[in-house]
Protein backbone atom coordinates (compact mmCIF):
# COMPACT_ATOMS: atom_id res chain seq x y z
CA UNK A 1 0.00 0.00 0.00
CA UNK A 2 1.59 3.28 -1.07
CA UNK A 3 1.08 6.22 1.24
CA UNK A 4 3.34 8.56 -0.70
CA UNK A 5 0.54 10.55 -2.33
CA UNK A 6 -2.31 10.00 0.12
CA UNK A 7 -4.01 12.92 1.84
CA UNK A 8 -2.73 14.05 5.23
CA UNK A 9 -5.21 12.04 7.22
CA UNK A 10 -3.74 8.82 5.84
CA UNK A 11 -0.35 9.66 7.34
CA UNK A 12 0.27 8.68 10.97
CA UNK A 13 0.16 11.52 13.49
CA UNK A 14 2.88 10.00 15.67
CA UNK A 15 5.47 7.24 15.71
CA UNK A 16 3.24 4.96 17.77
CA UNK A 17 0.54 5.16 15.11
CA UNK A 18 3.07 4.35 12.39
CA UNK A 19 4.29 1.35 14.37
CA UNK A 20 0.74 0.08 14.92
CA UNK A 21 0.18 0.09 11.16
CA UNK A 22 3.41 -1.85 10.65
CA UNK A 23 2.39 -4.27 13.40
CA UNK A 24 -1.03 -4.80 11.86
CA UNK A 25 0.53 -5.29 8.42
CA UNK A 26 2.71 -8.22 9.47
CA UNK A 27 0.43 -9.83 12.07
CA UNK A 28 -2.52 -9.86 9.64
CA UNK A 29 -0.44 -11.87 7.18
CA UNK A 30 0.83 -14.18 9.93
CA UNK A 31 -2.72 -14.96 11.02
CA UNK A 32 -3.76 -15.65 7.43
CA UNK A 33 -0.85 -18.08 7.11
CA UNK A 34 -1.75 -19.65 10.48
CA UNK A 35 1.73 -18.97 11.89
CA UNK A 36 1.91 -18.93 15.68
CA UNK A 37 3.77 -15.94 17.09
CA UNK A 38 4.29 -13.98 20.31
CA UNK A 39 5.22 -10.43 21.36
CA UNK A 40 8.32 -9.08 23.09
CA UNK A 41 9.20 -5.55 24.17
CA UNK A 42 11.61 -3.73 21.92
CA UNK A 43 12.79 -0.26 22.96
CA UNK A 44 9.31 0.94 23.97
CA UNK A 45 7.77 -0.80 20.96
CA UNK A 46 7.31 -4.53 20.35
CA UNK A 47 8.79 -7.24 18.19
CA UNK A 48 7.45 -10.62 17.05
CA UNK A 49 8.88 -14.01 17.93
CA UNK A 50 8.33 -17.07 15.72
CA UNK A 51 9.67 -20.60 16.14
CA UNK A 52 12.39 -21.60 13.67
CA UNK A 53 10.31 -24.54 12.49
CA UNK A 54 7.93 -21.99 10.89
CA UNK A 55 10.67 -20.22 8.90
CA UNK A 56 9.45 -21.58 5.55
CA UNK A 57 5.94 -20.24 6.16
CA UNK A 58 7.39 -16.94 7.34
CA UNK A 59 9.42 -16.52 4.16
CA UNK A 60 6.27 -17.07 2.11
CA UNK A 61 4.65 -14.21 4.04
CA UNK A 62 7.72 -12.01 3.54
CA UNK A 63 7.72 -12.78 -0.19
CA UNK A 64 4.16 -11.47 -0.42
CA UNK A 65 4.86 -8.35 1.66
CA UNK A 66 8.05 -7.52 -0.26
CA UNK A 67 6.00 -7.25 -3.45
CA UNK A 68 3.61 -4.68 -1.94
CA UNK A 69 4.10 -1.11 -3.11
CA UNK A 70 5.27 1.12 -0.27
CA UNK A 71 6.29 -1.80 1.98
CA UNK A 72 9.95 -2.40 2.85
CA UNK A 73 11.19 -5.83 3.98
CA UNK A 74 14.78 -6.21 5.17
CA UNK A 75 16.89 -8.88 6.86
CA UNK A 76 19.82 -8.45 9.23
CA UNK A 77 23.12 -10.29 9.22
CA UNK A 78 26.11 -9.17 11.30
CA UNK A 79 24.48 -5.91 12.46
CA UNK A 80 23.78 -4.81 8.87
CA UNK A 81 20.33 -4.58 7.30
CA UNK A 82 19.92 -5.70 3.69
CA UNK A 83 16.97 -5.45 1.29
CA UNK A 84 14.99 -8.67 1.27
CA UNK A 85 14.62 -10.01 -2.28
CA UNK A 86 11.70 -12.45 -2.65
CA UNK A 87 12.71 -16.09 -3.29
CA UNK A 88 16.42 -15.11 -3.40
CA UNK A 89 17.53 -13.76 0.00
CA UNK A 90 19.24 -16.45 2.15
CA UNK A 91 17.43 -18.12 5.04
CA UNK A 92 20.71 -18.53 6.94
CA UNK A 93 24.31 -17.33 6.83
CA UNK A 94 27.02 -19.67 8.10
CA UNK A 95 24.42 -21.37 10.25
CA UNK A 96 23.07 -18.11 11.71
CA UNK A 97 19.43 -17.30 11.01
CA UNK A 98 18.66 -13.69 10.15
CA UNK A 99 16.00 -11.54 11.67
CA UNK A 100 13.64 -9.42 9.62
CA UNK A 101 11.94 -6.06 9.79
CA UNK A 102 8.86 -4.88 7.95
CA UNK A 103 7.60 -1.33 7.61
CA UNK A 104 5.71 1.10 5.46
CA UNK A 105 7.84 3.93 4.12
CA UNK A 106 5.54 6.81 4.98
CA UNK A 107 6.46 9.59 2.58
CA UNK A 108 5.05 12.97 1.66
CA UNK A 109 6.39 15.26 -1.08
CA UNK A 110 9.78 13.60 -1.10
CA UNK A 111 10.22 13.44 2.69
CA UNK A 112 10.30 10.16 4.61
CA UNK A 113 8.32 10.91 7.78
CA UNK A 114 8.60 7.44 9.30
CA UNK A 115 10.81 4.54 8.31
CA UNK A 116 12.84 1.75 9.93
CA UNK A 117 12.79 3.39 13.36
CA UNK A 118 9.17 2.22 13.76
CA UNK A 119 9.56 -1.06 11.89
CA UNK A 120 8.11 -4.32 13.20
CA UNK A 121 10.99 -6.73 13.81
CA UNK A 122 10.49 -10.49 13.46
CA UNK A 123 12.88 -12.88 15.19
CA UNK A 124 13.26 -16.63 14.83
CA UNK A 125 13.52 -18.68 18.03
CA UNK A 126 14.95 -22.18 18.19
CA UNK A 127 12.99 -24.86 20.09
CA UNK A 128 15.21 -26.78 22.51
CA UNK A 129 14.28 -29.51 24.99
CA UNK A 130 12.86 -27.31 27.74
CA UNK A 131 13.33 -23.79 26.43
CA UNK A 132 13.40 -21.55 23.35
CA UNK A 133 16.35 -19.35 22.43
CA UNK A 134 17.22 -16.63 19.94
CA UNK A 135 20.48 -15.74 18.23
CA UNK A 136 19.94 -12.04 18.91
CA UNK A 137 19.84 -10.23 22.22
CA UNK A 138 16.80 -8.08 23.00
CA UNK A 139 15.25 -5.99 25.74
CA UNK A 140 13.99 -8.97 27.76
CA UNK A 141 16.02 -12.15 27.21
CA UNK A 142 17.54 -14.35 24.52
CA UNK A 143 16.49 -17.60 26.26
CA UNK A 144 13.08 -18.37 27.76
CA UNK A 145 11.31 -21.42 29.20
CA UNK A 146 9.28 -23.26 26.60
CA UNK A 147 5.59 -22.93 27.39
CA UNK A 148 2.53 -23.11 25.21
CA UNK A 149 1.38 -19.61 26.15
CA UNK A 150 4.54 -18.13 24.69
CA UNK A 151 5.25 -20.28 21.66
CA UNK A 152 1.71 -20.91 20.43
CA UNK A 153 -0.23 -17.76 21.34
CA UNK A 154 -1.29 -15.84 18.21
CA UNK A 155 -0.89 -12.15 18.92
CA UNK A 156 -2.55 -9.38 16.91
CA UNK A 157 -2.46 -7.01 19.86
CA UNK A 158 -0.66 -7.15 23.17
CA UNK A 159 -2.85 -9.63 25.05
CA UNK A 160 -2.80 -11.07 28.54
CA UNK A 161 -1.48 -14.35 27.14
CA UNK A 162 1.80 -12.69 26.25
CA UNK A 163 2.06 -10.61 29.44
CA UNK A 164 5.34 -12.07 30.66
CA UNK A 165 7.15 -11.20 27.47
CA UNK A 166 5.33 -8.11 26.26
CA UNK A 167 4.72 -6.21 29.49
CA UNK A 168 7.94 -6.65 31.44
CA UNK A 169 9.61 -3.26 31.83
CA UNK A 170 13.40 -3.45 31.37
CA UNK A 171 15.49 -1.88 34.12
CA UNK A 172 16.90 0.76 31.75
CA UNK A 173 13.48 1.91 30.53
CA UNK A 174 11.81 5.00 32.00
CA UNK A 175 8.30 4.68 33.41
CA UNK A 176 7.87 8.06 35.18
CA UNK A 177 5.78 10.87 33.59
CA UNK A 178 7.48 13.56 31.52
CA UNK A 179 5.86 16.87 30.64
CA UNK A 180 6.83 19.47 28.03
CA UNK A 181 6.95 23.23 28.64
CA UNK A 182 7.02 25.90 25.93
CA UNK A 183 7.41 29.65 26.29
CA UNK A 184 5.66 31.55 23.50
CA UNK A 185 4.63 35.06 22.60
CA UNK A 186 2.80 36.54 19.64
CA UNK A 187 4.90 39.59 18.90
CA UNK A 188 2.39 40.80 16.30
CA UNK A 189 -0.38 41.25 18.89
CA UNK A 190 -1.17 45.02 18.95
CA UNK A 191 -1.94 45.04 22.69
CA UNK A 192 1.30 43.24 23.54
CA UNK A 193 3.32 45.61 21.33
CA UNK A 194 1.64 48.63 22.89
CA UNK A 195 2.62 47.46 26.39
CA UNK A 196 6.15 46.62 25.29
CA UNK A 197 6.70 50.02 23.67
CA UNK A 198 5.30 51.82 26.71
CA UNK A 199 7.59 50.11 29.22
CA UNK A 200 10.53 50.21 26.84
CA UNK A 201 10.31 53.99 26.64
CA UNK A 202 9.69 54.25 30.38
CA UNK A 203 12.73 52.19 31.37
CA UNK A 204 15.10 53.12 28.53
CA UNK A 205 17.27 55.40 30.70
CA UNK A 206 17.61 53.13 33.73
CA UNK A 207 20.62 51.04 32.57
CA UNK A 208 22.68 50.33 29.44
CA UNK A 209 20.94 47.70 27.36
CA UNK A 210 22.25 45.60 24.50
CA UNK A 211 20.23 46.17 21.29
CA UNK A 212 19.41 42.46 21.00
CA UNK A 213 17.40 42.58 24.25
CA UNK A 214 14.61 44.49 22.48
CA UNK A 215 15.12 43.39 18.90
CA UNK A 216 12.06 42.48 16.82
CA UNK A 217 13.59 39.08 16.03
CA UNK A 218 12.98 37.99 19.62
CA UNK A 219 9.19 38.11 19.29
CA UNK A 220 8.43 37.56 15.60
CA UNK A 221 5.81 34.87 15.06
CA UNK A 222 5.73 32.64 11.96
CA UNK A 223 3.62 29.93 13.61
CA UNK A 224 6.76 28.04 14.66
CA UNK A 225 4.90 26.75 17.71
CA UNK A 226 2.35 24.94 15.52
CA UNK A 227 5.10 23.02 13.73
CA UNK A 228 7.16 22.43 16.85
CA UNK A 229 4.13 20.71 18.37
CA UNK A 230 3.75 18.65 15.20
CA UNK A 231 7.37 17.54 15.49
CA UNK A 232 6.82 16.70 19.16
CA UNK A 233 3.84 14.48 18.35
CA UNK A 234 5.66 12.83 15.44
CA UNK A 235 8.95 12.07 17.14
CA UNK A 236 8.53 12.55 20.90
CA UNK A 237 5.17 10.96 21.66
CA UNK A 238 6.15 9.85 25.17
CA UNK A 239 5.09 13.07 26.94
CA UNK A 240 2.18 13.29 29.39
CA UNK A 241 1.09 16.92 29.01
CA UNK A 242 2.22 20.12 27.25
CA UNK A 243 2.25 23.47 29.06
CA UNK A 244 2.52 26.69 27.03
CA UNK A 245 3.53 29.74 29.07
CA UNK A 246 2.22 32.87 27.37
CA UNK A 247 1.44 36.52 28.04
CA UNK A 248 -2.32 35.82 28.21
CA UNK A 249 -2.33 34.98 24.50
CA UNK A 250 -3.82 32.01 22.65
CA UNK A 251 -2.83 30.91 19.13
CA UNK A 252 -5.94 31.03 16.94
CA UNK A 253 -5.25 27.49 15.66
CA UNK A 254 -4.78 25.86 19.09
CA UNK A 255 -7.31 23.30 20.32
CA UNK A 256 -7.55 24.31 23.97
CA UNK A 257 -10.12 21.55 24.62
CA UNK A 258 -7.42 18.90 24.24
CA UNK A 259 -6.80 17.57 27.80
CA UNK A 260 -3.09 17.06 27.09
CA UNK A 261 -2.32 20.75 26.56
CA UNK A 262 -2.66 23.66 28.96
CA UNK A 263 -2.07 27.39 28.58
CA UNK A 264 -0.31 29.03 31.53
CA UNK A 265 -0.30 32.81 31.96
CA UNK A 266 3.07 34.29 32.92
CA UNK A 267 1.07 36.23 35.52
CA UNK A 268 0.43 32.98 37.40
CA UNK A 269 4.09 32.14 37.86
CA UNK A 270 5.44 35.72 38.22
CA UNK A 271 2.78 37.15 40.52
CA UNK A 272 5.04 36.85 43.60
CA UNK A 273 7.75 39.47 43.08
CA UNK A 274 7.96 39.35 39.29
CA UNK A 275 7.76 42.34 36.96
CA UNK A 276 4.45 42.30 35.07
CA UNK A 277 3.98 42.51 32.25
CA UNK A 278 7.34 40.95 31.41
CA UNK A 279 9.21 40.90 28.10
CA UNK A 280 12.15 38.92 29.45
CA UNK A 281 12.31 35.18 28.73
CA UNK A 282 14.98 34.79 31.43
CA UNK A 283 12.46 36.03 34.00
CA UNK A 284 9.85 33.51 32.83
CA UNK A 285 12.41 30.68 32.79
CA UNK A 286 13.26 31.42 36.43
CA UNK A 287 9.70 30.49 37.45
CA UNK A 288 8.91 27.42 35.33
CA UNK A 289 9.08 25.25 38.45
CA UNK A 290 6.02 27.07 39.78
CA UNK A 291 3.69 25.80 37.05
CA UNK A 292 0.82 24.09 38.82
CA UNK A 293 0.59 20.35 38.12
CA UNK A 294 3.97 20.16 36.40
CA UNK A 295 5.71 16.76 36.48
CA UNK A 296 9.02 16.37 38.32
CA UNK A 297 10.72 15.62 35.00
CA UNK A 298 10.01 17.86 32.04
CA UNK A 299 11.48 19.13 28.78
CA UNK A 300 11.74 22.85 28.15
CA UNK A 301 11.52 23.95 24.50
CA UNK A 302 11.57 27.27 22.73
CA UNK A 303 8.98 27.49 19.97
CA UNK A 304 11.74 27.37 17.35
CA UNK A 305 12.95 23.90 18.46
CA UNK A 306 11.92 20.98 16.25
CA UNK A 307 12.51 17.27 16.75
CA UNK A 308 13.95 15.71 13.59
CA UNK A 309 13.80 11.98 14.30
CA UNK A 310 12.22 9.55 16.75
CA UNK A 311 13.24 10.17 20.35
CA UNK A 312 12.80 8.04 23.46
CA UNK A 313 12.60 9.52 26.97
CA UNK A 314 15.88 7.77 27.85
CA UNK A 315 17.52 10.28 25.52
CA UNK A 316 16.75 13.02 28.05
CA UNK A 317 16.65 11.29 31.43
CA UNK A 318 18.42 8.36 33.06
CA UNK A 319 16.18 5.56 34.39
CA UNK A 320 16.81 6.68 37.98
CA UNK A 321 15.76 10.26 37.18
CA UNK A 322 18.95 12.17 36.43
CA UNK A 323 18.63 14.76 33.66
CA UNK A 324 20.87 14.55 30.59
CA UNK A 325 23.02 17.60 29.86
CA UNK A 326 24.05 18.23 26.26
CA UNK A 327 27.16 20.37 26.10
CA UNK A 328 27.79 22.67 23.17
CA UNK A 329 31.21 23.07 21.50
CA UNK A 330 30.88 26.84 22.08
CA UNK A 331 32.59 28.38 25.10
CA UNK A 332 30.95 30.78 27.49
CA UNK A 333 32.66 34.08 26.55
CA UNK A 334 34.93 35.50 29.22
CA UNK A 335 33.51 38.58 30.90
CA UNK A 336 35.55 41.71 30.16
CA UNK A 337 34.99 45.08 31.79
CA UNK A 338 33.48 47.87 29.68
CA UNK A 339 32.19 45.40 27.08
CA UNK A 340 28.43 45.00 26.90
CA UNK A 341 27.88 41.44 25.74
CA UNK A 342 24.63 40.03 24.41
CA UNK A 343 22.12 39.29 27.22
CA UNK A 344 22.32 35.57 26.50
CA UNK A 345 26.10 35.69 27.04
CA UNK A 346 25.96 37.79 30.19
CA UNK A 347 23.32 35.45 31.64
CA UNK A 348 25.70 32.54 31.04
CA UNK A 349 28.60 34.51 32.54
CA UNK A 350 26.58 35.36 35.66
CA UNK A 351 25.55 31.73 36.03
CA UNK A 352 29.17 30.71 35.55
CA UNK A 353 30.19 32.94 38.46
CA UNK A 354 27.51 31.50 40.75
CA UNK A 355 28.65 27.94 40.07
CA UNK A 356 32.32 28.81 40.60
CA UNK A 357 31.56 30.58 43.89
CA UNK A 358 29.50 27.69 45.24
CA UNK A 359 31.30 24.61 43.95
CA UNK A 360 34.75 25.83 42.97
CA UNK A 361 34.17 24.55 39.43
CA UNK A 362 34.44 26.73 36.36
CA UNK A 363 31.78 26.08 33.68
CA UNK A 364 33.39 26.36 30.27
CA UNK A 365 30.79 25.56 27.63
CA UNK A 366 27.23 26.56 26.89
CA UNK A 367 24.54 23.86 26.75
CA UNK A 368 23.30 23.04 23.28
CA UNK A 369 20.44 25.16 21.99
CA UNK A 370 18.13 22.14 21.98
CA UNK A 371 15.39 20.66 24.23
CA UNK A 372 16.47 21.08 27.87
CA UNK A 373 15.83 18.22 30.30
CA UNK A 374 14.86 19.78 33.65
CA UNK A 375 13.70 18.65 37.10
CA UNK A 376 11.22 20.61 39.14
CA UNK A 377 12.70 19.69 42.54
CA UNK A 378 16.19 20.80 41.46
CA UNK A 379 14.86 24.14 40.19
CA UNK A 380 13.04 24.69 43.49
CA UNK A 381 16.26 23.87 45.35
CA UNK A 382 18.17 26.33 43.16
CA UNK A 383 15.56 29.03 43.78
CA UNK A 384 16.18 28.62 47.51
CA UNK A 385 19.98 28.59 47.20
CA UNK A 386 20.28 31.48 44.73
CA UNK A 387 17.30 33.34 46.12
CA UNK A 388 18.57 36.89 45.52
CA UNK A 389 19.59 36.16 41.93
CA UNK A 390 16.28 34.44 41.14
CA UNK A 391 14.37 37.37 42.61
CA UNK A 392 16.42 39.87 40.61
CA UNK A 393 15.93 38.17 37.25
CA UNK A 394 12.19 37.69 37.88
CA UNK A 395 11.86 41.42 38.52
CA UNK A 396 13.75 42.37 35.35
CA UNK A 397 11.12 43.37 32.80
CA UNK A 398 13.55 43.30 29.87
CA UNK A 399 16.73 41.28 29.42
CA UNK A 400 19.54 42.92 31.36
CA UNK A 401 23.22 42.55 32.21
CA UNK A 402 22.28 41.07 35.62
CA UNK A 403 20.19 38.15 34.33
CA UNK A 404 21.04 34.52 34.97
CA UNK A 405 20.32 31.60 32.63
CA UNK A 406 18.26 29.49 35.02
CA UNK A 407 16.89 26.86 32.64
CA UNK A 408 20.09 26.43 30.64
CA UNK A 409 23.62 26.85 31.99
CA UNK A 410 22.77 27.37 35.68
CA UNK A 411 20.59 24.27 35.88
CA UNK A 412 23.07 22.26 33.81
CA UNK A 413 26.14 22.95 35.92
CA UNK A 414 24.38 23.03 39.29
CA UNK A 415 22.87 19.63 38.51
CA UNK A 416 26.18 18.20 37.29
CA UNK A 417 27.91 19.38 40.47
CA UNK A 418 25.24 17.89 42.76
CA UNK A 419 24.73 14.62 40.87
CA UNK A 420 21.21 15.50 39.69
CA UNK A 421 22.31 15.30 36.06
CA UNK A 422 24.77 13.45 33.87
CA UNK A 423 26.61 14.57 30.72
CA UNK A 424 25.29 13.00 27.54
CA UNK A 425 25.59 13.32 23.77
CA UNK A 426 23.01 14.79 21.44
CA UNK A 427 23.05 15.88 17.80
CA UNK A 428 21.33 19.21 17.24
CA UNK A 429 21.62 21.71 14.40
CA UNK A 430 21.44 25.43 15.00
CA UNK A 431 20.40 27.34 11.89
CA UNK A 432 20.37 31.11 11.60
CA UNK A 433 17.56 31.97 9.18
CA UNK A 434 19.36 35.23 8.37
CA UNK A 435 22.28 33.28 6.96
CA UNK A 436 22.44 33.63 3.15
CA UNK A 437 23.12 29.86 3.06
CA UNK A 438 19.90 29.13 4.94
CA UNK A 439 18.04 27.74 1.86
CA UNK A 440 20.90 25.29 1.26
CA UNK A 441 20.93 24.16 4.90
CA UNK A 442 17.30 23.03 4.66
CA UNK A 443 17.42 21.61 1.13
CA UNK A 444 16.34 17.98 0.54
CA UNK A 445 20.01 17.03 0.12
CA UNK A 446 21.23 18.58 3.36
CA UNK A 447 22.27 16.57 6.42
CA UNK A 448 19.29 18.06 8.23
CA UNK A 449 16.85 16.44 5.83
CA UNK A 450 18.68 13.10 5.90
CA UNK A 451 17.89 12.57 9.61
CA UNK A 452 21.46 13.19 10.74
CA UNK A 453 20.27 15.26 13.70
CA UNK A 454 18.03 14.63 16.70
CA UNK A 455 16.57 18.14 16.53
CA UNK A 456 17.16 21.51 14.96
CA UNK A 457 16.55 25.16 15.80
CA UNK A 458 15.55 27.87 13.33
CA UNK A 459 16.73 30.97 15.13
CA UNK A 460 16.83 34.56 13.98
CA UNK A 461 19.76 36.69 15.08
CA UNK A 462 19.70 40.45 15.21
CA UNK A 463 21.54 41.52 12.07
CA UNK A 464 19.60 40.45 9.01
CA UNK A 465 21.67 39.41 6.01
CA UNK A 466 18.71 38.05 4.08
CA UNK A 467 15.69 40.14 3.09
CA UNK A 468 12.81 39.61 5.52
CA UNK A 469 10.36 39.10 2.65
CA UNK A 470 12.32 36.03 1.51
CA UNK A 471 12.80 34.78 5.06
CA UNK A 472 9.12 35.10 5.88
CA UNK A 473 8.20 32.98 2.87
CA UNK A 474 10.86 30.27 3.22
CA UNK A 475 10.36 29.47 6.91
CA UNK A 476 6.59 28.72 6.84
CA UNK A 477 6.94 26.84 3.55
CA UNK A 478 9.78 24.69 4.88
CA UNK A 479 8.03 23.88 8.17
CA UNK A 480 4.78 22.93 6.42
CA UNK A 481 6.78 20.71 4.06
CA UNK A 482 8.83 19.06 6.83
CA UNK A 483 5.91 18.56 9.25
CA UNK A 484 2.80 18.12 7.08
CA UNK A 485 0.62 16.17 9.52
CA UNK A 486 -1.57 18.31 11.83
CA UNK A 487 -1.18 17.44 15.50
CA UNK A 488 -4.08 16.67 17.89
CA UNK A 489 -3.47 20.14 19.34
CA UNK A 490 -4.76 21.94 16.24
CA UNK A 491 -8.30 22.94 15.41
CA UNK A 492 -9.90 21.53 12.23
Amino acid sequence: MDYSDKPYERLPVCGQDAFKRNWSLITTQLRKADINHFALRNNRLYKIGILLQNQGQLRSVLNILALHTGVVVEYQLHQTWHTYIPFISPDSYFGRTPRYRVYYKFRRLGITLYGPEVACIVELWRQCDDHIECNYGNSIASRLPSTDSWSICPVDSITKQSTLLAEKIPSLEIDFPIDVVYTWVDGMDPEWRKNRDFFQNKESSEAPRHPSSIHEARCRNREELRYSLRSLCMYGDFFRRVYIVTSDQTPDWLNTDNPHIKLVSDRQILRDGGALPTFNSHAIESRLQRIEGLAEHFLYLNDDFFLARRMCPERFFAPHGQASIFSSPHNIPTKIADIIDRPIDTANQNSQALIENRFGRYPTHKPQHAPYALRQSVLLEMENIYHAEFKAVASSRFRSQNDIAVATSLFAYHSLCTGAAIPSSYRSRYIDINDPLFPLLISPFSELMRSKYDSFCLNEVDNGRMPSSIRDRIVPWFLAWRFPVPSPFELN
